[in-house]
């Protein structure tokens, strides 16, 4: 049974959306979320990353960081750039991206069936990051961000969706700069509330898409305080096949000069040569690209190395970890190793190249997980690599405010 409740949310008024609309915290720099936010004044980036509002070496986990965003939240009360709405609702949530559709339900998703894996996780979350949001929640007294959440294919819930939108205005519709466009409708009547609610009651699990950090941070919380509303977190949750994972590449910084040696020393890998070839994305699992020094390799995962019967072990963030990056590159651990970096595939090859190119650092392309894959692992309650799923498009942060207490 997964539990979802309406709940009324502060949004920004249509006219302003686009002024307020800003990428989860987690996937900007402080210095890329300062250059945006100092040309836009209601920004959701003072809420989520307010330590752009002080000097470049504040410390942003120190306590003025996470009590100037609870004063940036209700600034933007203040200045109506958020309005709460006056009727509970549920909201659709619909995302349009190089020409693909994504829609879904916005509403509150409890932290008890998060404890109890009905919510189910596939990545683990580091103490400092969690540290970070649960003090965020705490000082703003509110959710501000949306955890994303997926389903196994569910026609019955996924046509009541769209049954709610049919041949109606949206409440927001808005183009980021990124070229995703974002329409939200809300759904405020009492019996259609109870309907959809019915219908998410016969989902079995809801999957955590993005947001793990939230989630266990809103799960925090939820144990200290008394207050049931603070029991709920925010999330948009969507049919897992209207999304699509990217792949999530990565950098390495220091790098040995005689990389082809270094390259064929994996007994894991055939090595090949790319001549001529300007950018190579992998067409297939267990299929790598290798960029350094104006050159591509392809690396080839010989078959007879494959463990196929581990839902871990045959995936390709864990094969190239445990059969490349460890043994050849010494890197132990990809969360922490300074030598180490990662790019989203939104970017584009061409991109790392580009990267790689400027800074001489070595990229990998990987074939892209599958969201099957993902929830496969979930089931089994195993424990993904460290960056193995980039979703894209990312919903945003600033259109939905749950505050409580």
């Amino acid at each position: 049974m997964a539990i979802i409740r309406p709940f009324r949310a502060f949004r920004p008024p249509p006219q302003m959306a686009d002024q307020v609309a800003e990428l989860p915290y987690d996937v900007v720099s402080a210095s890329e979320a300062r250059a945006i936010a100092s040309q836009r004044p209601h920004s959701f980036f003072h809420v989520s990353r307010a330590e752009i509002d002080f000097g470049e070496n504040q410390n942003p986990h120190d306590s003025i960081v996470y009590e100037k965003a609870k004063k940036n939240l209700e600034k933007l009360v203040y200045d109506k750039a958020l309005l709460q709405d006056s009727r509970e609702s549920f909201y659709v949530y619909q995302l349009k991206f190089q020409g693909r559709t994504q829609t879904g339900i916005v509403a509150l998703c409890s932290t008890d069936e998060y404890e109890k894996g009905i919510i189910k996780r596939h990545e683990l979350t580091r103490q400092d990051k969690e540290d970070d949001r649960v003090k965020h929640i705490e000082f703003c007294s509110a959710h501000t961000g949306l955890v994303f959440l997926t389903y196994r294919r569910n026609e019955v819930l996924k046509n009541a969706v769209y049954k709610e939108i049919e041949n109606k205005s949206p409440d927001t519709n808005i183009t980021t700069s990124d070229s995703v466009e974002h329409k939200i409708w809300s759904i405020s009547d009492p019996k259609t509330i109870y309907g959809l609610a019915h219908i998410m009651q016969k989902v079995s699990s809801l999957y955590i898409a993005d947001g793990h950090h939230r989630a266990h941070a809103a799960w925090r919380v939820g144990r200290s305080r008394s207050s049931s509303d603070s029991k709920f977190f925010m999330a948009g949750i969507f049919s897992e096949d209207e999304l699509k994972i990217l792949p999530y590449y990565r950098i390495l910084k220091n790098i040995p000069k005689n990389i082809e040696s270094v390259l064929q020393l994996s007994n894991y890998f055939s090595l090949k040569t790319l001549e001529g070839v300007d950018s190579f994305e992998p067409r297939r699992p267990h299929e790598f690209g290798i960029y350094f020094n104006e050159k591509w390799y392809e690396l080839t995962l010989r078959p007879e190395t494959v463990d196929k019967s581990d839902l871990i072990k045959s995936l390709d963030v864990y094969i190239l970890q445990e059969n490349l990056l460890k043994p050849v590159f010494g890197i132990k651990d990809p969360r922490t190793d300074e030598n180490i970096d990662f790019m989203g595939g939104v970017r584009g090859v061409n991109a790392l190249r580009e990267h790689c190119r400027e800074k001489n650092f070595l990229g990998i392309t990987l074939f892209a997980t599958s969201l099957e894959e993902v929830m496969n692992v979930a089931d089994k309650s195993l424990i993904m690599p460290p960056k193995s799923t980039w979703f894209e498009p990312k919903l945003r942060s600033g259109l939905f405010v749950n505050r409580f207490d």
